[in-house]
């Protein structure tokens, strides 16, 4: 499985009922756009938006596509935002556009690192210190590792995408260090660099 954010990916339009998977039609928007088919695989995660066209309802997350004789179905893995208090949307089986977009509160678009994810963790061990950005999209709770790093200033973005609780644990700060990244309802993010005369991440 592989977390992928490919461009222009977008079918409509999508009969939408209830909170389950959707079965995609497989009709790309017009204006060159692609279905979801054509872009993942089976097993692949990606960020998806739901938009009833209809009733203005609209859902945000992580998704898992499969891909069975041609046909690609979505689950509505993890939601992050949505119009029912960031909770999945029952939806009412109208004409909804469904496509691969980032949901705001994952993004800090000040800082363009974040839109480049270096590697995506679904279960805990050690994040690699070349990492620009680290993404952790686990369903439970996780503990990460952060060895020393390689290069003096490398900057090191650690991001929770996932419902699951993150303990991040290494020598930060002059010190082994723990931090934790459970919020029920942000998705919050670390933001490291390397100090190599002194041997530690330095929070920044």
């Amino acid at each position: 499985m592989a977390y992928q954010a490919h461009a222009r990916v977008w079918e409509t339009p999508v009969t939408v009922t209830g909170t389950g998977s959707i079965t995609l039609p497989g009709t790309a928007a017009t204006g060159g756009y692609r279905t979801f088919d054509a872009a993942f695989t089976t097993g692949d995660t990606c960020p998806y938006l739901i938009h009833d066209t209809v009733t203005g309802a609209w859902e945000a997350g992580t998704g898992t596509v499969t891909i069975a004789t041609g046909v690609a179905t979505l689950a509505r893995t993890t939601v992050l935002e949505s119009t029912n208090a960031n909770a999945l949307v029952s939806f009412a089986g109208n004409a909804c556009d469904v496509q691969v977009d980032y949901p705001p509160s994952t993004l800090d678009l000040t800082n363009p690192g974040l839109l480049n994810v270096s590697n995506v963790y679904t279960a805990s061990g050690a994040i690699a210190v070349t990492d620009v950005v680290a993404l952790i999209n686990a369903a439970s709770a996780v503990t990460m590792t952060l060895a020393a790093g390689s290069t003096d200033g490398h900057e090191l973005i650690v991001k929770r995408y996932g419902a699951g609780a993150v303990t991040l644990t290494g020598t930060i700060d002059g010190a082994a260090a723990t931090i934790e990244l459970a919020n029920p309802s942000v998705q919050e993010a670390v933001d490291l660099a390397w100090n190599a005369s002194h041997a530690t991440w330095l929070l920044i």
